[in-house]
């Protein structure tokens, strides 16, 4: 909700992976499986109402459209059809960089120190992104 008490429109992007160091590929991709089948989307919308599923099926789904109605429905597909999701890179390294920029969030919401977090956050970038040769 925004602060006159509507709904926030935005366009996002949820990347998931299963990390390349994992011991348990196949139980972790039948998670990812299970997540983005259409039971999961479908009973996220039916909880939350929200029109961004991943499934036309699930988008023009009876509970999204008795909300919104058939014309925001279509309105909000084709927003999403038109739109351009790749706005930050698809780099093989990309679901580890977001999970190091979550868990410094989380840190810097627990209290610890901004300036001391950013700077291990941009060391950590900076040694990454040699590491994998984009820079020399």
């Amino acid at each position: 909700m925004g602060p006159g008490g509507k709904q926030i429109q935005s366009f996002w992007t949820f990347s998931m992976g299963i990390n390349k160091e994992s011991k348990n590929k196949v139980k972790a991709w039948h998670v990812l499986t299970y997540l983005t089948g259409k039971d999961a989307m479908q009973a996220f919308a039916d909880r939350t109402q929200w029109p961004n599923v991943t499934m036309r099926s699930v988008l023009y789904s009876d509970v999204l459209v008795r909300k919104y109605g058939e014309e925001e429905i279509r309105l909000n597909e084709e927003s999403i059809l038109e739109a351009d999701p790749y706005y930050f890179p698809y780099i093989p390294e990309l679901t580890e960089y977001a999970d190091k920029i979550g868990t410094a969030a989380s840190r810097a919401i627990a209290g610890a120190d901004i300036d001391a977090i950013l700077m291990e956050l941009q060391t950590w970038a900076l040694g990454r992104m040699f590491k994998a040769g984009y820079y020399k």
